[in-house]
């Protein structure tokens, strides 16, 4: 997955701004022989010596993970990096005003060119696809998360001209998260890997994870009925401490050589020192300055209606499904949403079902509340396409929404939910407690308290008084925040 455009992500930020800039002339397989603890907390791109450009790529790269602004001339701001094409021309701009272009004209535009298109996007796809990749991982040791979605599946994503032998094997295998030795062959170093149990599974690999709830774990026999879900963070640091202790005096010597006064060795504990300069703005060479290319962020204008086409014949259902998306309109934008039809035909007895794969939603003509209904499956929607990466339901581990899922976490509805989803190991309370069903629930409650629209606050508590499910919505009170976390969020994503 490639990513062009800012991202708020805490874990994904830390990744980068903890690892130090660190300049040599090794190829990437000669990298590879490197302890995998020295090469997961260096920040370096194959054959670059110049640290303060390693660094300069470092600072931009945390900007654009963190969405950093600056003030510009006029008073307004700006982002620092906005995308993958002003990390490229700004790294150019450095790198030639530091002459690192080719050494050999032949190499001009191509991967042995630092100063190429070509290179520095795959530098910024790569380092940036490495931090994102690290932060669902990391997210994904979560305790409530592992208990949902104690394992993973190792699926393709894209087609490859030559795929690796042992994804091919293993291409749709289910393994628990704990399978720590499973997932680092996946991306052993002998493939091309990075040797970490997270992705990108090397260079150009095709492959991704998917979760995997319980239920499917368990009939798998991946894991018992109440064992709970344990954690490969601490087993892997364990392995990543191991791997730069009790290096051979070959190996001290080889970093020594590579390495310099970067590589602190003492006794048994081996460690960067870097001598790269401080984390600032990005540092220029003298005595010409260059400035960043200022950014400028575009005001968005795309209402959710705009994606939705509406295909239902009964003027009635037509006009409750049509007064419902005008609602959502009236709160916020939607950033960028392809095209959705919308339709009548919901899968089984479902009152609303949005459809991943075919990108199709439906609402049932005859259930009982079809305008809360319709947001609730655009609240899906904008979960799985358009908040964080598209494809990926952003509410089950995204960083984006780490503060609505700690504001959800201590509703007392929400809790009530949990609860009843342990002591009754109920389908339908393990239903509800997803976090893709609390975020289209909430996100449904939030339109209807944000427009104040009285159809909807009548249906909401419609639901909140029935007699079934009386904590499938929250109680105003008990909302307010999570209403102030959507708040937040659509700040962020620029969409109020």
């Amino acid at each position: 997955m490639q990513f062009v455009k800012p991202m708020l992500f805490e874990e994904a930020i830390e990744k980068i701004g903890a690892q130090t800039p660190i300049g040599s002339k090794l190829n990437t397989e000669q990298w590879r022989e490197v302890p995998l603890a020295l090469r997961e907390n260096a920040f370096f791109s194959a054959t670059i010596e110049d640290a303060r450009f390693l660094q300069s790529g470092k600072n931009l790269l945390g900007d654009f993970l963190s969405g950093a602004r600056e003030k510009l001339p006029n008073g307004q701001t700006a982002l620092k990096a906005g995308s993958r094409a002003e990390f490229v021309k700004q790294m150019q701009e450095f790198a030639t005003a530091r002459g690192l272009g080719p050494l050999d004209p032949k190499d001009a535009g191509g991967l042995k060119d630092i100063t190429s298109q070509t290179r520095l996007s795959l530098i910024f796809n790569t380092k940036t696809t490495q931090a994102k990749e690290f932060g669902y991982w990391k997210q994904g040791q979560d305790p409530d998360v592992l208990d949902e979605f104690p394992a993973q599946r190792f699926i393709r994503e894209a087609d490859v001209t030559t795929a690796r032998a042992i994804h091919q094997q293993n291409e749709g295998v289910v393994r628990l998260k704990s399978d720590l030795d499973f997932w680092m062959a996946m991306n052993s170093p002998s493939i091309g890997g990075f040797g970490v149990p997270w992705g990108p599974w090397g260079f150009n690999s095709g492959m991704g994870v998917e979760d995997v709830d319980r239920a499917e774990a368990e009939a798998l026999g991946l894991i018992s009925p109440g064992e709970k879900a344990q954690p490969m963070e601490r087993d892997f640091n364990d392995k990543l401490q191991a791997s730069a202790q009790g290096l051979d005096e070959d190996m001290r010597a080889k970093l020594r050589e590579a390495f310099g006064d970067q590589v602190e060795i003492d006794g048994d504990a081996v460690k960067w020192k870097g001598t790269a300069a401080p984390r600032g703005t990005m540092p220029a060479p003298e005595p010409s300055s260059i400035e960043p290319v200022p950014s400028t962020i575009a005001q968005r204008s795309s209402p959710v209606s705009q994606a939705l086409q509406i295909q239902i014949a009964d003027p009635k259902h037509a006009a409750r499904v049509t007064k419902a998306i005008a609602l959502i309109d009236r709160v916020h934008d939607d950033g960028v949403l392809p095209k959705i039809n919308v339709d009548p035909r919901t899968s089984g007895d479902a009152l609303g079902t949005y459809f991943s794969g075919g990108r199709r939603i439906a609402v049932k003509p005859t259930g009982p509340w079809p305008e809360l209904t319709s947001i609730h499956e655009v609240g899906h929607l904008l979960d799985h396409l358009a908040i964080d990466t598209p494809g990926i339901f952003a509410s089950e581990k995204s960083g984006l929404l780490k503060a609505w899922r700690t504001a959800v976490k201590g509703t007392e509805a929400a809790q009530k939910i949990f609860e009843l989803r342990r002591t009754t190991r109920s389908k339908f309370y393990r239903y509800l407690g997803t976090w893709r069903e609390l975020f289209a629930r909430s996100y449904a409650q939030y339109i209807a308290e944000k427009t104040g629209d009285t159809t909807l606050l009548q249906q909401l508590n419609t639901i909140r008084n029935g007699p079934v499910t009386p904590w499938r919505q929250w109680q105003t009170e008990d909302f307010a925040p999570v209403r102030e976390a959507f708040d937040k969020l659509f700040e962020e994503q620029g969409w109020l």
